[in-house]
């Protein structure tokens, strides 16, 4: 398992939180922040689902449980794990109580980080299954910051500032902007950033170009495969920059340099070859 800690935590309190985290956001941290601050053990965070849950298909049980870790990566106070309903093979909630904490205490008990256990949950049901079977737990107010995943969901450029940042490049709305050399389209592309304060990206392969002194007719798969590289790496950049508030511009992508490299390989007289092209596209997809 990865985790965030690993220490053991024989007569420490340990808080622990569990939901879906579809995303994770400022509701969550409300119980997160305090179970990790109220408990000298720390916070034992975990990321639930079953297949088919309201995570997917657009953010998978996987991606959530990477992106939680990636969130706390830096946190020695918080502990992320996993538990997945359908690859253990207990029933979906209420009636997989006994099976998903059986896996729980199993999975603490293996990294060492099982204190005494007080549970916080924002649901009144929740609150009830815990306390029945023993638990303490505590019932946090969750109407002060009434933030929900499924709010998110519906309208996430709304709701922008509640999402934690790993989950913000999920539901950005990245817009490619297209068509011949020489039309305008990087002016408009920054015109555009300009107009919404969006992050806008430019066309990587030029500066490439102009630092290489290298032209068109010289292009080979190795510097059609630095563009790949190159431009992902740049828009990858500005989607998950802070300057991102759920609007990106781009006037390349790997589509383009895919696109150009096909027509530049069917030209004798340039450098590049059908056979290099196909391993290029294998890159592009």
């Amino acid at each position: 398992m990865i985790h965030s800690y690993q220490k053991q935590l024989k007569g420490k309190t340990v808080g622990v939180v569990f939901g879906s985290f579809a995303p994770l956001h400022q509701g969550h941290l409300d119980l997160i922040m305090r179970a990790k601050k109220e408990n000298d053990g720390g916070c034992i965070v975990i990321v639930c689902g079953f297949d088919g849950d309201k995570g997917e298909p657009l953010i998978p049980h996987k991606k959530r449980y990477r992106y939680v870790r990636e969130f706390f990566a830096d946190d020695e106070l918080v502990a992320v794990y996993s538990i997945n309903d359908t690859e253990i093979g207990i029933g979906k909630y209420p009636t997989g109580w006994e099976g998903w904490l059986k896996e729980f205490h199993r999975i603490v008990a293996e990294n060492k980080t099982e204190g005494n256990l007080v549970w916080y949950v924002g649901d009144q049901t929740y609150y009830d299954g815990l306390t029945d079977r023993g638990y303490s737990a505590i019932l946090v107010d969750r109407t002060e910051n009434p933030i929900s995943g499924t709010l998110i969901r519906e309208n996430p450029i709304k709701n922008w500032d509640k999402i934690a940042k790993p989950f913000r490049r999920i539901f950005s709305h990245n817009i490619l902007i297209t068509g011949t050399a020489s039309e305008g389209k990087s002016t408009l592309v920054k015109d555009l950033g300009k107009y919404f304060n969006a992050p806008s990206s430019y066309e990587w392969a030029i500066g490439y170009m102009n630092k290489s002194c290298v032209s068109e007719w010289e292009l080979d798969i190795t510097d059609f495969l630095a563009f790949l590289e190159g431009q992902y790496n740049l828009n990858r950049s500005l989607i998950n920059s802070d300057s991102n508030h759920g609007l990106f511009f781009s006037d390349t992508d790997s589509l383009v340099t895919n696109m150009y490299s096909n027509f530049y390989s069917k030209d004798s007289d340039l450098a590049l070859t059908e056979e290099e092209y196909k391993k290029i596209k294998t890159v592009a997809y």
